[in-house]
């Protein structure tokens, strides 16, 4: 049988392309060490190397081969775990130990609310309190405080239009945000981080819609033990975890581009996903069957609250019940 040595490459390409997302699904090799595939990238300086020298010789295919494999390796990492781009200039870091705190607030919703929480560059802690009441504390750089605009039917906290934290490359000037939200009043929530990391417990919330938008970073969003009608999460070059909520039956949507979203589903509550997906892995970790481009699982019809998702993912890695789970 002949070769084609033009496509020769091509073929070592889409082989481990492939194979990689294949054997961390099978188990085979874990989601940490498939993360550390970008560190074999000095292979492709030597796959060119080893081109140059063996150039007029029968093994000059042999550079391209290891250039090939390299980027196969490279994106298939990507594929199987998603980038994680959440320390972008020392985002994910927290402000310094003892930083002073630069704006406050707090109020109570008169009925049912909105709230708007926009964080950029940063650490954002969100929690949950008895009540009908809110607060709010952060730690911010130089380039100005939270803007905190508030009436009894809405709370809104963003970072300031310009900010310089981005350009602070050793990341001791982040902001660091500790809000806390009701948990009696209805509430309608829109959260977005954008390059820095957060840790989201809503735990016993009552949430008419959750609208989370998450942009280089790493974020936990913890739904657990609360309702929520209408789940809408957008995942784009970061890393999501989502505890889906075991407590109400939830309708929405679930976008990831070029990232990785691990979801966790409780006992008590049966998934259905229709899934719209290129040039990515998705790993369902739990009995289910396939019917066209909707998976269900098999706990759906007997379930005692229903999670209908639909799931658009692009170049992207989704886990249904990760082994090392969602928090």
């Amino acid at each position: 049988m002949a070769i084609d040595r033009r496509l020769l490459n091509w073929g070592i390409f889409f082989i481990a392309l492939g194979a990689v997302p294949l054997l961390v699904q099978q188990g085979v090799v874990s989601h940490a060490v498939a993360g550390e595939a970008w560190k074999l990238w000095p292979l492709i300086i030597v796959g060119i190397g080893i081109g140059i020298l063996l150039r007029r010789t029968p093994a000059a295919f042999a550079g391209g081969l290891v250039v090939a494999a390299t980027f196969g390796l490279l994106l298939g990492g990507l594929l199987a775990t998603g980038p994680n781009l959440s320390n972008i200039s020392g985002c994910g870091n927290p402000n310094v130990q003892g930083a002073a705190v630069t704006s406050q607030g707090s109020g109570t919703f008169s009925g049912t609310g909105t709230a708007r929480i926009q964080m950029n560059c940063g650490v954002l802690n969100v929690t949950t309190n008895p009540g009908d009441g809110w607060s709010f504390q952060g730690q911010d750089p130089q380039d100005g405080p939270a803007v905190l605009v508030q009436d009894p039917a809405s709370l809104d906290i963003s970072a300031p239009s310009r900010s310089d934290a981005f350009w602070n490359v050793n990341g001791d000037h982040n902001r660091s945000w500790q809000v806390s939200l009701p948990t009696d009043p209805s509430v309608g929530l829109t959260v977005g981080v954008n390059a820095g990391s957060g840790q989201i417990d809503l735990a016993n919330a009552h949430l008419s819609s959750l609208d989370a938008e998450i942009n280089a970073a790493d974020v936990h969003l913890d739904l657990s033990s609360a309702t929520v009608s209408d789940l809408r999460v957008s995942v784009n070059a970061s890393s999501g975890h989502v505890s889906l909520p075991a407590s109400s039956s939830t309708a929405g949507s679930i976008s990831v581009n070029a990232g990785s979203l691990d979801l966790c589903l409780p006992p008590s509550s049966g998934l259905r996903i229709h899934s719209k997906s290129a040039l990515s892995s998705t790993n369902l970790a739990m009995p289910g069957v396939w019917s066209g481009d909707t998976w269900t699982s098999d706990s759906f019809a007997g379930a005692a609250n229903h999670i209908d998702l639909q799931l658009d993912a692009n170049l992207a890695s989704v886990n249904v019940n990760p082994a090392g789970g969602c928090r």
